[in-house]
């Protein structure tokens, strides 16, 4: 029974090890996917934008674009304390912390607020000189 316990951890082990391995070589490094993104800077000058545009009423027209933004922060806001955590302890290398899988989601939730927002610019444009 001990052995196939044993046997069962060192396989799930390995799968683990290997695809951790594997999803390192496809992706672009965090800080490189930040840095090109310009994802501190946007989500600076997105939140003063939602600032000025507070809206009081129950029609705020940017409310999925708040709830999106607010989502994106908070994942950033995590992302960059595990980062942070993982420079600073040299033990972390020794086990798994989930940061691909919190970097992936948070890629995914911006690549959305990324489209809402061009979405929400060619409205304007329409909008504007269109209509």
């Amino acid at each position: 029974m001990a052995m196939l316990i044993s046997g069962s951890v060192i396989t799930y082990g390995s799968y683990r090890l290997l695809s951790m391995l594997r999803s390192r070589t496809d992706t672009i490094p965090y800080e490189q996917y930040m840095q090109q993104e310009d994802v501190e800077a946007t989500l600076v000058t997105l939140n003063r934008f939602l600032q000025a545009k507070k809206n009081k009423s129950r029609n705020d027209p940017y409310k999925e674009l708040r709830q999106q933004f607010n989502h994106v922060q908070q994942l950033y806001k995590e992302l960059k304390e595990l980062i942070q955590w993982r420079k600073e302890k040299v033990y972390r290398y020794l086990y798994w912390s989930g940061e691909n899988k919190k970097f992936f989601n948070f890629k995914n939730e911006w690549a959305i607020l990324m489209s809402r927002l061009r979405l929400i610019k060619a409205l304007l444009y329409l909008d504007k000189n269109v209509l």
